[in-house]
Protein backbone atom coordinates (compact mmCIF):
# COMPACT_ATOMS: atom_id res chain seq x y z
CA UNK A 1 0.00 0.00 0.00
CA UNK A 2 1.20 3.53 -1.19
CA UNK A 3 0.39 6.73 -0.41
CA UNK A 4 1.40 9.04 -3.37
CA UNK A 5 1.54 12.88 -3.13
CA UNK A 6 3.03 15.87 -4.16
CA UNK A 7 6.48 16.79 -2.30
CA UNK A 8 5.89 20.71 -3.17
CA UNK A 9 2.72 20.93 -1.58
CA UNK A 10 2.30 18.12 0.81
CA UNK A 11 5.28 16.71 3.50
CA UNK A 12 5.39 13.58 5.11
CA UNK A 13 4.95 14.05 9.16
CA UNK A 14 7.16 11.15 10.11
CA UNK A 15 3.54 8.85 11.78
CA UNK A 16 3.06 5.90 9.89
CA UNK A 17 1.95 2.82 11.05
CA UNK A 18 -0.70 -0.03 11.33
CA UNK A 19 -4.21 0.54 13.33
CA UNK A 20 -4.28 -2.32 15.78
CA UNK A 21 -7.84 -2.14 18.31
CA UNK A 22 -6.79 -2.11 22.07
CA UNK A 23 -7.90 -4.60 24.29
CA UNK A 24 -11.29 -3.56 26.24
CA UNK A 25 -10.75 -2.89 30.08
CA UNK A 26 -13.48 -5.47 32.13
CA UNK A 27 -13.76 -4.54 36.14
CA UNK A 28 -16.72 -5.15 38.43
CA UNK A 29 -17.14 -4.24 41.97
CA UNK A 30 -13.93 -2.84 42.79
CA UNK A 31 -12.05 -6.08 41.47
CA UNK A 32 -8.87 -6.44 39.52
CA UNK A 33 -8.97 -4.58 36.23
CA UNK A 34 -9.01 -6.67 33.33
CA UNK A 35 -8.35 -6.69 29.74
CA UNK A 36 -10.29 -8.98 27.27
CA UNK A 37 -8.75 -9.24 23.62
CA UNK A 38 -10.72 -7.30 20.54
CA UNK A 39 -12.02 -8.55 17.62
CA UNK A 40 -9.21 -6.86 15.29
CA UNK A 41 -10.10 -6.11 11.18
CA UNK A 42 -9.84 -8.75 9.10
CA UNK A 43 -7.61 -6.71 7.01
CA UNK A 44 -5.35 -4.33 9.50
CA UNK A 45 -5.76 -0.70 8.56
CA UNK A 46 -2.74 2.06 7.50
CA UNK A 47 -2.73 5.26 9.17
CA UNK A 48 -0.56 8.02 7.74
CA UNK A 49 0.72 11.51 8.86
CA UNK A 50 0.88 14.58 6.15
CA UNK A 51 1.47 18.31 6.91
CA UNK A 52 0.28 21.32 3.99
CA UNK A 53 1.47 24.59 4.79
CA UNK A 54 0.08 24.75 8.56
CA UNK A 55 -2.59 22.14 8.45
CA UNK A 56 -2.06 18.72 9.80
CA UNK A 57 -3.78 15.71 8.81
CA UNK A 58 -4.05 12.26 9.03
CA UNK A 59 -5.25 9.65 6.38
CA UNK A 60 -6.84 5.93 7.04
CA UNK A 61 -7.21 3.69 4.32
CA UNK A 62 -9.21 0.50 5.08
CA UNK A 63 -10.53 -2.18 3.40
CA UNK A 64 -13.35 -3.69 5.10
CA UNK A 65 -14.54 -7.77 5.03
CA UNK A 66 -17.05 -8.52 1.78
CA UNK A 67 -18.83 -11.18 4.20
CA UNK A 68 -21.15 -13.16 2.40
CA UNK A 69 -22.29 -10.94 -0.45
CA UNK A 70 -25.60 -9.19 1.19
CA UNK A 71 -26.04 -5.59 1.54
CA UNK A 72 -26.08 -5.43 5.48
CA UNK A 73 -23.50 -8.17 6.59
CA UNK A 74 -22.95 -8.75 9.88
CA UNK A 75 -19.49 -8.54 9.61
CA UNK A 76 -18.60 -5.94 7.71
CA UNK A 77 -20.66 -3.96 9.83
CA UNK A 78 -18.92 -4.43 12.50
CA UNK A 79 -15.87 -3.82 11.62
CA UNK A 80 -16.92 -0.53 10.27
CA UNK A 81 -17.96 0.46 13.57
CA UNK A 82 -14.95 -1.04 15.22
CA UNK A 83 -12.75 1.10 13.01
CA UNK A 84 -14.94 4.46 13.07
CA UNK A 85 -15.83 4.53 16.46
CA UNK A 86 -12.02 3.85 17.57
CA UNK A 87 -10.59 6.23 15.30
CA UNK A 88 -13.23 9.32 16.34
CA UNK A 89 -12.00 8.77 19.70
CA UNK A 90 -8.45 9.17 19.21
CA UNK A 91 -9.17 12.40 16.82
CA UNK A 92 -11.33 13.66 19.91
CA UNK A 93 -8.67 12.87 22.55
CA UNK A 94 -7.21 16.66 23.48
CA UNK A 95 -3.78 15.20 23.03
CA UNK A 96 -4.46 14.45 19.62
CA UNK A 97 -1.43 14.89 16.74
CA UNK A 98 -4.23 16.30 15.03
CA UNK A 99 -8.40 16.36 14.82
CA UNK A 100 -8.10 16.30 10.93
CA UNK A 101 -8.40 12.63 10.28
CA UNK A 102 -9.90 11.46 6.87
CA UNK A 103 -10.97 7.67 6.50
CA UNK A 104 -10.80 6.37 3.11
CA UNK A 105 -10.95 3.16 1.02
CA UNK A 106 -12.87 0.21 0.05
CA UNK A 107 -15.90 -0.33 2.53
CA UNK A 108 -17.73 -2.78 0.56
CA UNK A 109 -20.77 -0.65 0.98
CA UNK A 110 -23.96 -1.45 -1.56
CA UNK A 111 -26.48 1.14 -1.66
CA UNK A 112 -26.52 4.47 0.41
CA UNK A 113 -29.54 3.19 2.79
CA UNK A 114 -27.91 0.49 4.29
CA UNK A 115 -26.66 0.07 8.37
CA UNK A 116 -23.00 -0.02 6.58
CA UNK A 117 -22.71 3.24 5.85
CA UNK A 118 -25.09 4.69 8.29
CA UNK A 119 -22.52 3.04 11.09
CA UNK A 120 -19.83 5.21 9.31
CA UNK A 121 -21.98 8.40 10.28
CA UNK A 122 -22.78 7.27 13.60
CA UNK A 123 -19.34 7.04 14.66
CA UNK A 124 -19.13 10.89 14.11
CA UNK A 125 -17.80 10.99 10.96
CA UNK A 126 -19.75 12.84 7.51
CA UNK A 127 -19.33 11.82 3.58
CA UNK A 128 -19.57 14.87 1.36
CA UNK A 129 -22.57 14.25 -0.75
CA UNK A 130 -21.65 14.55 -3.91
CA UNK A 131 -19.03 11.48 -2.92
CA UNK A 132 -21.95 9.41 -1.14
CA UNK A 133 -23.96 9.61 -4.47
CA UNK A 134 -21.15 8.47 -6.69
CA UNK A 135 -21.32 4.56 -7.37
CA UNK A 136 -17.70 3.36 -7.79
CA UNK A 137 -17.84 0.09 -9.74
CA UNK A 138 -18.30 -0.83 -13.67
CA UNK A 139 -22.16 -1.36 -13.23
CA UNK A 140 -23.02 2.03 -11.11
CA UNK A 141 -24.85 0.06 -8.83
CA UNK A 142 -22.29 -0.36 -6.03
CA UNK A 143 -20.83 2.46 -3.65
CA UNK A 144 -18.00 0.74 -2.68
CA UNK A 145 -15.27 3.44 -1.87
CA UNK A 146 -15.98 6.70 0.21
CA UNK A 147 -14.68 9.22 1.84
CA UNK A 148 -15.45 9.91 4.91
CA UNK A 149 -14.21 12.96 7.11
CA UNK A 150 -13.94 13.41 10.75
CA UNK A 151 -16.93 16.23 11.84
CA UNK A 152 -14.71 17.74 14.39
CA UNK A 153 -11.44 18.32 11.98
CA UNK A 154 -11.06 21.54 10.16
CA UNK A 155 -10.74 20.04 7.10
CA UNK A 156 -14.01 20.46 4.74
CA UNK A 157 -14.75 19.47 1.33
CA UNK A 158 -14.00 22.44 -0.67
CA UNK A 159 -15.89 22.03 -4.08
CA UNK A 160 -18.39 19.14 -5.52
CA UNK A 161 -16.70 16.58 -7.66
CA UNK A 162 -18.01 15.39 -10.42
CA UNK A 163 -20.23 12.62 -11.18
CA UNK A 164 -17.72 10.68 -13.82
CA UNK A 165 -18.90 7.59 -15.62
CA UNK A 166 -16.04 4.94 -15.24
CA UNK A 167 -16.98 3.05 -18.14
CA UNK A 168 -16.19 6.39 -20.49
CA UNK A 169 -12.40 6.10 -18.51
CA UNK A 170 -11.20 4.20 -21.10
CA UNK A 171 -9.09 5.63 -24.21
CA UNK A 172 -10.09 5.21 -27.40
CA UNK A 173 -13.99 5.20 -26.51
CA UNK A 174 -16.46 7.43 -28.71
CA UNK A 175 -19.17 8.14 -26.38
CA UNK A 176 -17.33 10.46 -24.16
CA UNK A 177 -19.18 13.52 -23.24
CA UNK A 178 -17.02 16.92 -25.07
CA UNK A 179 -16.27 18.01 -21.52
CA UNK A 180 -14.82 14.66 -20.64
CA UNK A 181 -12.61 13.91 -23.70
CA UNK A 182 -11.30 17.71 -22.91
CA UNK A 183 -10.46 16.82 -19.33
CA UNK A 184 -8.82 13.62 -20.70
CA UNK A 185 -6.51 15.45 -22.89
CA UNK A 186 -5.13 17.66 -20.24
CA UNK A 187 -4.90 14.74 -18.36
CA UNK A 188 -2.84 13.20 -20.78
CA UNK A 189 -0.53 16.01 -21.39
CA UNK A 190 -0.45 17.16 -17.92
CA UNK A 191 1.20 13.10 -17.51
CA UNK A 192 3.43 13.91 -20.36
CA UNK A 193 4.60 17.26 -19.06
CA UNK A 194 7.13 15.79 -16.57
CA UNK A 195 8.23 13.71 -19.49
CA UNK A 196 9.18 16.28 -21.63
CA UNK A 197 10.82 18.57 -19.35
CA UNK A 198 13.37 15.12 -18.26
CA UNK A 199 13.96 15.05 -21.95
CA UNK A 200 15.02 19.08 -22.18
CA UNK A 201 16.91 18.48 -19.04
CA UNK A 202 18.52 15.75 -20.54
CA UNK A 203 19.36 17.53 -23.60
CA UNK A 204 20.49 20.66 -22.04
CA UNK A 205 23.04 18.20 -19.54
CA UNK A 206 24.03 16.91 -23.03
CA UNK A 207 24.78 19.95 -24.43
CA UNK A 208 26.67 21.01 -21.44
CA UNK A 209 28.92 18.06 -21.85
CA UNK A 210 29.82 18.46 -24.84
CA UNK A 211 30.59 22.01 -25.04
CA UNK A 212 32.97 20.89 -22.38
CA UNK A 213 34.81 18.08 -23.84
CA UNK A 214 35.19 20.25 -26.71
CA UNK A 215 36.92 23.28 -24.65
CA UNK A 216 39.17 20.36 -22.98
CA UNK A 217 39.86 19.28 -26.28
CA UNK A 218 41.37 22.65 -27.78
CA UNK A 219 43.18 22.99 -24.04
CA UNK A 220 44.72 20.08 -25.04
CA UNK A 221 45.64 20.80 -28.33
CA UNK A 222 46.86 24.27 -27.94
CA UNK A 223 49.08 22.42 -25.15
CA UNK A 224 50.95 19.80 -27.77
CA UNK A 225 51.18 21.95 -30.58
CA UNK A 226 54.72 22.34 -31.84
CA UNK A 227 56.51 25.37 -31.54
CA UNK A 228 56.96 27.19 -34.40
CA UNK A 229 60.04 26.82 -36.52
CA UNK A 230 63.00 29.56 -35.92
CA UNK A 231 63.32 32.62 -37.88
CA UNK A 232 66.05 31.99 -39.95
CA UNK A 233 66.67 35.44 -41.88
CA UNK A 234 66.17 36.99 -38.26
CA UNK A 235 69.07 34.93 -36.97
CA UNK A 236 71.73 35.82 -39.53
CA UNK A 237 71.02 39.56 -38.39
CA UNK A 238 72.04 39.27 -35.10
CA UNK A 239 75.38 36.90 -35.27
CA UNK A 240 77.39 39.35 -36.21
CA UNK A 241 76.07 41.84 -33.33
CA UNK A 242 76.38 38.75 -31.00
CA UNK A 243 79.93 37.82 -32.01
CA UNK A 244 81.44 41.18 -31.92
CA UNK A 245 79.74 41.91 -28.44
CA UNK A 246 80.23 38.42 -26.79
CA UNK A 247 77.86 38.38 -23.12
CA UNK A 248 80.74 37.68 -20.99
CA UNK A 249 83.31 40.69 -22.43
CA UNK A 250 83.28 43.64 -20.19
CA UNK A 251 84.03 46.68 -21.16
CA UNK A 252 86.90 48.84 -19.45
CA UNK A 253 84.61 50.87 -17.43
CA UNK A 254 83.39 48.28 -15.67
CA UNK A 255 87.05 47.00 -14.97
CA UNK A 256 88.05 50.50 -13.56
CA UNK A 257 84.67 50.04 -11.17
CA UNK A 258 85.90 46.86 -9.90
CA UNK A 259 88.90 48.67 -8.45
CA UNK A 260 91.76 46.87 -10.90
CA UNK A 261 91.63 44.02 -9.39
Amino acid sequence: MVFLYDGRKVRFSGISGEVVIPPVERRKNGQKTKYEPTRQLYRTPHVCGFKSMRKRFMLCTVHIAYGRGRANDPQREQEISLIAEFLAKRAADKNAWTRNLILLGDFNIFSRTDTTLQALLDAGFEVPAPLRSLPSNANRNRYYDQIAFFKNGSIKPTSPTPEVDPRNQEPGTRNQEPGTRAASRRGAAQRRAPRRRAKLLSKRVQKRSARRLRRSDRRIVQHHQPRPAPDRARQDQLLPHVLAHPPDERSSTDVGRGGGG
